[in-house]
């Protein structure tokens, strides 16, 4: 989604540098390099993301043993280092029913 908009923007600002007759040749030239900066910026690996892709590759071949011979404290660990933990939705709805049966 997020290179889907920058190429839209790399797009918009190359046709931009070559329609807008009333722009000054600056202009135009400074839309050009914008387009190139991001253009270069997609081919620029996004690191958390690519170690996310990771672990959902770890996390299928496990599901695929059905998690037999899984260290499981290191892949929670490895999950952690990336700042996500296992509070999901579901999670937070049980604590919310909880808390409501205490008074909380």
């Amino acid at each position: 989604m997020k290179n889907a908009i920058i190429e839209e923007l790399v797009g918009t600002w190359e046709v931009m540098a070559e329609t807008e007759d009333d722009s000054t040749p600056s202009r135009r030239a400074t839309l050009r390099q914008c387009a190139d900066t991001l253009r270069m910026a997609l081919s620029i690996p996004d690191v958390r993301e690519k170690e996310m892709e990771e672990l959902l590759r770890s996390a299928c071949a496990i599901a695929d043993r059905k998690g037999a011979d899984t260290a499981w404290d290191r892949l929670g660990n490895s999950i952690r280092k990336l700042g996500l933990n296992g509070v999901t939705a579901r999670t937070y709805r049980d604590l919310d029913t909880i808390a409501k049966r205490e008074g909380k």
